[in-house]
């Protein structure tokens, strides 16, 4: 989100200070943008401001069905605020005219919950939680994998933050299983431990040392396995570098309560097509060493929080540091 029109950051001072209703989502590829720009404003300006931000994809608020997940109707922007978008609009502009109340007393932030799946849970809630990391398995364990690329074979598009994309790829949440993710000759995945508690998970970043010859993209994405066997995906990000050296993957921003029991994954991957044209068209490995999720943005830290991965599927092996 580089561009002029899609990086608002570049015109949050020009913001006027009058009564502002923001709505995001977190399967929406703009969610950073947005909760940037609802910091900025609440920072900067003394008129109202209030959030939405659900579990849907682009332009999609008056249903709860995201991919193959389904949140229900109590997901929607109808049942969150009694109104339609169209009205709930409208009744904001003559707030901020002085025609009416405010239709929306307090920010809502969907929290996703998996459920019995594809139903999904969750609720609204006032503020987004920070993010609260696991105590699962040791601290210091850290990972070294490689990663093979062949252009005639790409890894596909898991879902996610899509807004469109017809037959081509599809956005939002999905079993990974039958989206051929798990199991294709250019991702590696590593699984965590059954968390021992419910575990906040809002802003990740994946860090690594990457080794190549040539310019590369690093993709990854978290998913958690249910105890029906359905793997789905969380968040995911990407990165492209013409440089070997450190790595950090900024993940897209949520708000996903994962339940005791279940266990957290980290699929790697050199691409994610069609969504993401690839780097290059030639056929070679990535090697990435000190393999580890980081909440918060946190690039380098002596421990990385204990999200336990224990094993690894391909070719990748397990590196213990000592903390």
């Amino acid at each position: 989100m580089t561009l002029p029109a899609t990086k608002s950051s570049a015109h949050f001072g020009g913001l006027p200070d009058v009564p502002i209703l923001l709505l995001g989502s977190w399967n929406d590829p703009y969610a950073r943008n947005m909760l940037e720009m609802g910091a900025a404003i609440r920072a900067r300006n003394k008129a109202p401001l209030r959030q939405i931000f659900g579990p849907w994809l682009h332009g999609r608020r008056s249903t709860g069905h995201v991919g193959e997940a389904d949140f229900g109707m109590a997901a929607t922007i109808d049942a969150a605020t009694g109104r339609d978008w169209v009205t709930l609009r409208l009744d904001w502009f003559d707030h901020a005219l002085g025609r009416g109340p405010a239709p929306l007393q307090r920010d809502l932030f969907w929290q996703m919950q998996a459920g019995l799946w594809p139903s999904m849970g969750g609720g609204w809630q006032s503020h987004r939680a920070p993010h609260r990391h696991s105590v699962a398995g040791p601290p210091g364990v850290r990972h070294t994998v490689t990663i093979d690329f062949d252009p005639s074979n790409p890894h596909p598009t898991p879902g996610g933050a899509v807004p469109s994309g017809g037959s081509l790829m599809a956005g939002g949440m999905f079993d990974q299983r039958s989206m051929q993710t798990l199991n294709h000759p250019g991702s590696v995945r590593l699984t965590g431990l059954p968390l021992p508690e419910d575990l906040v998970l809002t802003d990740l970043t994946v860090c690594a040392t990457g080794t190549a010859e040539l310019p590369f993209d690093l993709h990854a994405m978290l998913v958690e396995e249910l105890p029906c066997g359905a793997v789905i995906n969380i968040t995911d990000g990407i990165l492209r570098r013409s440089t070997p050296g450190a790595v950090a993957v900024e993940l897209a921003p949520t708000s996903y309560k994962a339940s005791r029991g279940n266990r957290l994954g980290l699929v790697l991957a050199r691409s994610n097509f069609p969504r993401h044209d690839f780097v290059t068209h030639q056929p070679w490995s990535l090697h990435l060493t000190d393999v580890a999720i980081m909440p918060d943005k946190t690039i380098h830290a002596s421990e990385p929080p204990g999200l336990g991965y224990t094993r690894s599927a391909h070719k990748p092996h397990s590196t213990r540091h000592p903390s």
